[in-house]
């Protein structure tokens, strides 16, 4: 955590990945925002939807849940060919024949909206060993096995 959000110079990077996080510092972090970038990718390929339901609220579901009433915010890996400009930037050509896949959805700004939302939901599912998380800061104590599990990787 430090490294990611405290921008640490510590060294001993990997001796860092042990320690405790100061509380001061973990309460620090937590209040910053942040995003999550990643999600959308771990979400294809644990075959997880965001939905909103008829009520309005917004949660992550697996793909066999989804009810008659929710809207899933659409997204996909389509195919396409990748025109890259010396100065980085590219132009992204539909191509259906194209092994190359670019990340689509279908309305950014409900994606963006339902996913500030949702993420809390799913962060308080992760179960910790010495029980359910209820406070995020908690997730310090999370393991990789208990976190795949709430998303169904386990």
């Amino acid at each position: 955590m430090l490294y990611a959000f405290e921008r640490s110079s510590r060294v001993d990077f990997l001796n860092a990945l042990e320690d405790d996080v100061p509380p001061d510092v973990l309460d620090r972090i937590c209040a910053k925002p942040h995003n999550v970038w990643e999600t959308a990718v771990w979400m294809q390929v644990a075959n997880r939807r965001l939905v909103r339901s008829s009520n309005g609220h917004w949660q992550i579901k697996p793909a066999g849940e989804v009810e008659a009433g929710d809207e899933v915010v659409r997204e996909e890996m389509r195919p396409c060919r990748l025109d890259v400009r010396d100065d980085g930037q590219f132009h992204a050509t539909a191509d259906a024949a194209s092994n190359t896949r670019i990340y689509f959805r279908e309305k950014p700004e409900d994606y963006q909206r339902g996913m500030r939302q949702a993420l809390g939901e799913l962060y308080r599912r992760f179960e910790l060993k010495t029980g359910t998380l209820k406070d995020p800061r908690d997730i310090r104590d999370a393991s990789l096995e208990y976190a795949a599990g709430a998303l169904g990787w386990g």
